[in-house]
């Protein structure tokens, strides 16, 4: 262990420049053998050794840093397939890499770089289905080093799709039911709906807290077979102090540099990336359950999320969403699919949606995504509170106006029965929008007044403590955002209220 630690840092210091490009290429080129060995037998004997798997990741870390393979000192060039498999195989693999393991991330850091060295004769269906039984889908440090093992598999021809994008235990269950190689891919997606999938629970918390600012790569980025790929980073605010945190894992996918759009922490949301495929799997595979639950069980609100991010790419997964559910409806409206429900409201509010879009992946303001988001709930079910409010509000209006925040007003200052069921679904819209700093999400609100209203509602006698607590919340998210923050103290006077509501 006093050994691995020492190759620790001294790999740290080659790679903080205290070493020499000139130093660490003697180093290297003249322990080539030796470094061979150490990983061999580091994977061999010591997997399940938190200092060892560290020591074996700084190594093969600087081993194949861009200085050291650019003077043609490419130390795992001939070893990187043959460490890969040894890696796979290995009968303590999935143990270590277990979650919460120390041995986790160095195990599967080590896994990806060896991957990406040795390139195609890395990628199989086998070691495919390896990575994904230990693949979440979350945006968390581990699961997208994971997620470049996918993407670089998946640009060899060995898709997750093989296994209908299943990850986890499902994955090795899919696996051992039938061969995955030279499968069509179409197999049933009743897995995206269980409690290790996607279930609506989790698609609504996802959904509320969608990743605006994440990225996706283009064809060819970070997949080089000479050097580790480039840094996924993913910069959000912890909690609610706006603290900007930024993760850096080596691995090759997305970056989201932007410390708005995204206020829980990263690691418990899904990747939309990789969600975003599977629901498309999940609305072509002619399953009249999958399709159900994809329309009904938030995944479709997922996508319209999706279509409001900043990304082109992110909005073009979203996009392809929207369309496969609009063929749906649209089928089951004229009775020539399988599914027998009355989605005639939906087809409204989609072809509303639909009639609002001017331009080809037009990016959705978040008043409207999150309308429509919230919507999709209300007019797939005839008993829910807001039905008839919603449905009446959207035969009345040929498309979605992206300048304002649809129904705030009936919403917001309603006398109904329903009133706070009325009021708490536009406070969750209104705290999705909070969330940007956006000039295009924020500007519906400052053209409403909507925190001189909200400050309103909150002095309201039939206001709740429940729907004051909400409303404090949308007003602390708009507080943390520097432009949003000018307009409450410049033009809402929000100081003045707080220093009456203090004193009261």
């Amino acid at each position: 262990e006093e050994m691995e630690a020492c190759v620790v840092r001294i790999c740290e210091k080659i790679l903080g420049g205290l070493v020499s490009t000139k130093e660490a290429h003697e180093i290297f080129s003249s322990a080539t053998k030796l470094i061979n060995a150490f990983c061999e037998n580091v994977v061999a004997d010591r997997l399940l050794y938190a200092s060892s798997t560290r020591a074996l990741q700084s190594l093969l870390q600087v081993a194949t840093c861009q200085s050291l393979v650019a003077r043609g000192c490419n130390v795992m060039a001939n070893t990187a397939v043959k460490v890969h498999k040894l890696l796979l195989q290995h009968p303590l693999f999935a143990t270590a890499v277990d979650k919460g393991r120390a041995t986790r991330t160095p195990v599967l850091l080590c896994a990806v770089t060896c991957l990406h060295i040795g390139g195609p004769d890395c990628c199989s269906p086998t070691f495919l289905v390896t990575y994904l039984a230990a693949y979440s889908g979350t945006l968390r440090d581990d699961d997208r080093v994971i997620r470049s093992a996918l993407m670089m598999m998946e640009s060899n021809g060995v898709s997750p799709k093989m296994l209908d994008f299943a990850w986890g235990a499902t994955a090795s269950a899919k696996a051992n039911s039938s061969s995955i190689i030279n499968t069509t891919g179409s197999g049933a997606f009743g897995w995206l709906w269980t409690p290790t999938g996607a279930p609506s629970h989790k698609l609504q918390h996802n959904l509320l807290n969608f990743p605006l600012s994440m990225k996706m790569p283009t064809a060819d980025e970070g997949l080089s077979s000479s050097t580790i790929p480039r840094v996924f980073r993913v910069s959000a605010d912890a909690g609610k102090a706006r603290t900007r945190v930024t993760r850096t894992v080596e691995s090759a996918a997305w970056t989201g540099d932007e410390a708005e759009g995204c206020p829980e922490c990263v690691g418990t949301l899904l990747d939309p990336t990789y969600l975003l495929p599977a629901v498309c799997g999940a609305l072509q595979s002619g399953s009249v359950h999958d399709v159900v639950m994809a329309i009904e069980g938030g995944a479709l609100g997922y996508g319209v999320m999706a279509a409001s991010a900043k990304d082109e790419g992110v909005r073009r997964l979203g996009y392809q969403v929207l369309e496969l559910a609009l063929q749906h409806v649209e089928e089951a409206q004229e009775k020539r699919s399988g599914v027998t429900r009355d989605w005639t409201s939906l087809s409204v509010l989609l072809k509303t949606l639909r009639d609002s879009i001017t331009s080809p992946l037009q990016r959705l303001p978040l008043p409207v995504a999150a309308f429509v988001a919230e919507s999709i709930v209300v007019v797939t079910r005839t008993s829910h509170a807001l039905f008839s409010a919603v449905t009446r509000y959207l035969v009345t209006r040929p498309f979605l106006d992206h300048t304002e925040v649809p129904m705030l007003y009936q919403l917001l200052n309603s006398g109904t029965a329903q009133c706070r069921a009325e009021r708490w679904s536009i406070i969750r819209i209104l705290r999705t929008c909070a969330r940007s700093e956006d000039a295009l999400d924020l500007a519906p609100l400052r053209k409403r007044h909507v925190p001189s209203m909200l400050m309103a509602t909150f002095d309201s006698v039939s206001t709740d403590v429940s729907t004051r607590g909400g409303i404090l919340d949308v007003l602390h998210c708009l507080a943390s955002s520097p432009t949003a923050a000018v307009y409450l103290v410049e033009h809402a006077g929000i100081l003045s209220w707080l220093r009456l509501l203090l004193s009261s």
